[in-house]
């Protein structure tokens, strides 16, 4: 390790104490990470400038799942819970249990 040491240092013209310097500079001197992401991607992007983009238009919220309880003939069951999911087609029909559970 010492020898690349002294080849590397003499490539760049430097002591060998130098070279050991500028390494430990390199590897322990960097750019130390930002704690806050947000502040960071602004710094990276801010000589850019401002870009406004077109958001699209937002439609109303969909409506919640129907809960139901165990039993109902035109419910799944969700896992352990006491509450399934209510199954509904496009038109609101429920189907049969036997094609919810299939």
């Amino acid at each position: 390790m010492k020898r690349r040491l002294r080849v590397r240092a003499a490539e760049h013209g430097r002591s060998m104490e130098e070279e050991a310097r500028e390494i430990l500079r390199r590897a322990i001197g960097g750019v130390i990470a930002p704690k806050n992401l947000g502040q960071a991607i602004h710094a990276r992007f801010a000589a850019i400038g401002c870009v406004e983009l077109e958001l699209p238009a937002r439609g109303p919220m969909r409506e919640p799942p129907l809960l139901a309880r165990r039993g109902d003939s035109s419910s799944f069951t969700n896992g352990p819970c006491n509450l399934v999911f209510a199954a509904s087609t496009v038109d609101g029909d429920a189907p049969a249990e036997d094609e919810v559970r299939n």
